[in-house]
């Protein structure tokens, strides 16, 4: 109910375990309720593991169920690509998945995905742009206890890297992966900043 609301950012986990159709259906009618556009990426949590636990566990679904997930998700939020971008207030957005099928870490683009955010990136040198993952940026914060920097971090992080140092237009990244909060101090430090572009830290809604 907030004045002067262009949309809503989503940068993952919008289900809080497995991605089973009876989260999907809360996720649904809780989106009901907002009147500006959805913008959003998937987590880890939306797309990756299988409808049941297993010895107690969450475990990765095979590729042919991480398709369905993702499919779950694009019809659930109304996208048509899981990878997207969004020319507003003079600001490219451009919103990456971690859509990978077969891949090992948390939050890995596909070919496709990382093809698509090239030419965005190449075709709009001009404007300044926010990057939307599920995953922030290796060395954007000093938490050193969290999980492995493989499955914390967007990947591949050397390419990223790169990529980022080649197009300085970048300056933010938003992320939600580590659901840090704000009394964490690595929710707001110096560590935050990686070469010249900014790393939000976006907090559980539930805490």
């Amino acid at each position: 109910k907030l004045d002067d609301i262009y949309g809503v950012a989503i940068v993952g986990d919008l289900v809080s375990k497995l991605g089973t159709h009876a989260e999907y259906d809360v996720l649904a009618k809780g989106l009901k309720t907002l009147s500006v556009p959805i913008y959003a990426v998937p987590g880890n949590h939306d797309i990756l593991y299988k409808d049941y636990l297993i010895n107690g566990e969450k475990k990765r679904g095979s590729p042919a169920e991480k398709k369905a997930k993702q499919q779950l998700f694009k019809k659930t939020l109304g996208l048509k690509s899981l990878y997207y971008a969004k020319k507003a207030g003079g600001h490219l957005l451009v919103f990456m998945p971690n859509d990978a099928l077969s891949a090992i870490p948390c939050s890995m683009p596909s070919d496709e995905a990382w093809e698509f955010l090239r030419k965005t990136l190449k075709n709009n040198r001009d404007m300044p742009t926010i990057i939307f993952n599920h995953a922030p940026l290796t060395g954007s914060y000093a938490d050193k206890k969290t999980m492995p920097p493989l499955q914390a971090n967007a990947q591949p992080a050397a390419r990223i890297r790169r990529l980022l140092k080649d197009n300085p237009q970048v300056y933010l990244w938003f992320s939600g992966h580590l659901h840090i909060k704000p009394a964490q101090r690595y929710f707001n430090c110096p560590e935050n900043k990686v070469g010249k572009v900014n790393v939000i830290h976006v907090p559980p809604s539930q805490i």
